[in-house]
C-alpha cells in the first residue's frame, strides 16, 4: 500500500522547508519521516512545532473532507483551496494532515525516529 512507502516532499515554494505527512490515530501523532521509518507521538510528547500546526489545521479545516479510502499520495500533499494555509498546514482528511516544517526541524525529527519494518504486518 502506498501508505507504507509514504515520505515527506520539499515544499516547492520555500527551499528550507519540508511537507511532512502526520497521521492521527486514536491518540496517537505518526510522523512520517522517510519510506519505512516513522515516530509516534501522543499529543503531549508531539514536538510544539508540530503540534501547533495541526491546532491550526484543525481551525482551518472546512467541513467537507475527504474520507481516509479516497485519499492517494498525490491528493494527500495537495493544500486544499479552502481550510489550510499552503505555507504552515492543512488536514487531507479526518486522520491526515500535512505540517510544513524547517529542514533543521526536521533533521532533529529524523535522528529520534524509530525504524518501524514494514515487512511485519503494519498495524497503522
Amino acid at each position: 500500500m502506498w501508505i507504507d512507502k509514504l515520505e515527506p516532499l520539499p515544499h516547492f515554494n520555500m527551499t528550507e522547508y519540508i511537507r511532512v505527512p502526520v497521521f492521527k490515530r486514536r491518540d496517537e501523532y505518526i510522523v512520517y519521516l522517510a519510506n519505512s521509518y516513522r515516530r509516534i507521538y501522543t499529543l503531549l510528547t508531539l514536538p510544539l512545532y508540530i503540534s501547533s500546526k495541526i491546532t491550526i489545521a484543525n481551525c482551518l479545516t472546512s467541513t467537507s473532507l475527504p474520507s481516509n479510502n479516497s485519499l492517494d499520495r498525490t491528493s494527500l500533499f495537495m493544500c486544499p483551496t479552502d481550510g489550510g494555509d499552503k505555507d504552515t498546514c492543512w488536514k487531507a482528511s479526518d486522520d491526515w494532515y500535512i505540517v510544513i516544517i524547517h529542514t533543521k526541524d526536521f533533521e532533529d525529527l529524523y535522528l529520534q525516529g524509530q525504524r518501524i519494518d514494514t515487512r511485519k504486518k503494519s498495524k497503522d
